[in-house]
Parts: C-alpha cells; structure tokens; sequence
C-alpha cells in the first residue's frame, strides 16, 4: 500500500499520470482506462489470456481487457453514478485501486510475455 500511494505521488508529480491514466466521463458512468506498457509477445498470447481470464475471476474492482490479436493490455474500472454526484474520495479511490491492481500485475505479464515465468508459476502465485 505505502509503494503504491508512493508511485502514485510519483506518477503525479512528473505528469506521467495523465499520459498513463485516461478517464472518460459519460452521463452516468465514470471510467478509469490504464494500458500497458508493452504488447504480449504472439507466442505467449494464449497464455496471457488464461492467465488473465484467471485474475479476472477474483479481482473484486476493475478487469483487465485483454487484445489477443495486439497483445495489448488495458485495466478498466467502472463506477456508475446515476443520480449522484461524485465526490473526490471516488476518485483517489479509483485511482489508488488501479495503481495498486497495475503494481500487482505488471511484472508478472511481462515475465510471462518474456517466458521467464511459466504459466503454471503465475497461476500458483495468485494463491500465495
């Protein structure tokens, strides 16, 4: 949690953050897009795609929309507002989640895009 809130400082202070973090707001739903940095290898495509589908399953906030033809990576968090108004607590906790859920995840693709993780140690290490 304190690398996270410290990555997210970071991001913010360097104006990384609006070229890494895009929201698009509509009439009733606010949406958090992150993309990846680096595109899924083709041969480990299917991979990344179990292992998506994987995280996905348990991730309680946001998903990880996955382009198996680009091997590009986006992370989505929805929050609907419909005759409400948003606050700013809504916002730093979109954002907090998406950092950390991204922190969590990224060195993991990217060592299974680069085969230095196995698919089968990427699935044991969601239990650990």
């Amino acid at each position: 949690a304190i690398a996270t809130s410290r990555r997210l400082s970071s991001l913010m202070e360097k104006d990384i953050f609006e070229s890494k973090i895009t929201s698009i707001l509509s009439a009733s739903m606010l949406t958090l897009n992150s993309n990846m940095s680096f595109s899924i290898r083709e041969d480990k495509r299917l991979d990344v795609a179990i292992a998506i589908s994987a995280i996905n399953n348990v991730l309680v906030n946001g998903f990880f929309d996955y382009n198996l033809v680009t091997g590009n990576i986006i992370f989505r968090m929805t929050n609907s507002f419909i005759e409400s108004k948003l606050g700013e607590e809504v916002f730093k906790y979109m954002v907090y989640t998406s950092c950390a859920t991204i922190d969590e995840y990224n060195d993991k693709f990217l060592m299974l895009s680069k085969g230095m993780l196995s698919l089968e140690q990427f699935l044991e290490s969601l239990n650990d």
